[in-house]
């Protein structure tokens, strides 16, 4: 199978890309951070821009790995809101332009929030919550509806909406990571707050999975 990964240096995308070509598939990535090491072919582009639907024309994926966003912590204001819902919209009408037959939107848990009166457990048909407090996440947030509105708006592009919780494994990547990676863990002073975490192995293998 001819995978393309928009985000692909990535610390958990290089994971993936790497599980894939191991897997015997043929892997393109994309990103506009460099990864000189990378042992496919590899374009230091922007998704929104003409080289990338050039790479997408030539190579004729027939999947997509759409990692290729970013939170609050990494850019802010206009930037992060034009590569969130810009890049994905771009790279989901490369992906119908071209013929793919699968697109993965790689999304996070934060689409729920994190309100005091939410549930234990979400499902599907939740909507998002919290935009009025953490308006940081309305980007990403719009971009996950958009990925999601392709199971209707695209019926002949197979689209899985992955939203992936905290991580956790040896390459220390994520907030969580972050937070155990100091002298001093901090908590919530008279709270003891519920995490849910993923081994990002498990992460890798469920993505690779659902590639099918």
């Amino acid at each position: 199978m001819r995978v393309v990964i928009p985000g692909a240096a990535g610390i958990l995308a290089r994971k993936v890309a790497l599980r894939l070509l191991a897997d015997g598939h043929e892997v393109v990535g994309m990103d506009r951070r460099p990864w000189a090491e990378a042992p496919f072919e590899f374009h230091e582009l922007d998704i929104r821009k003409r080289a990338a639907e050039e790479v997408f024309r030539r190579v004729r994926p027939q999947a997509m790995v759409h990692m290729a966003t970013v939170t609050s912590l990494l850019v802010s204001g206009e930037e992060r809101y034009q590569i969130n819902l810009g890049g994905t919209r771009a790279a989901f009408e490369y992906a119908r332009a071209c013929g793919v037959e699968h697109c993965v939107f790689v999304g996070r848990h934060t689409f729920y929030g994190a309100g005091s009166n939410s549930p234990l457990f979400h499902t599907e048909d939740e909507p998002p919550l919290e935009l009025n407090r953490f308006p940081e996440l309305a980007d990403l947030v719009a971009a996950d509806l958009y990925a999601a509105s392709a199971l209707w708006r695209f019926p002949e592009l197979a689209t899985t909406v992955m939203r992936v919780c905290y991580t956790l494994g040896p390459s220390g990547h994520g907030t969580l990571s972050g937070f155990l990676r100091g002298r001093w863990v901090p908590q919530v002073f008279g709270f003891d707050p519920l995490f849910q975490f993923l081994h990002e192995d498990d992460f890798v293998r469920a993505l690779v999975l659902t590639l099918g």
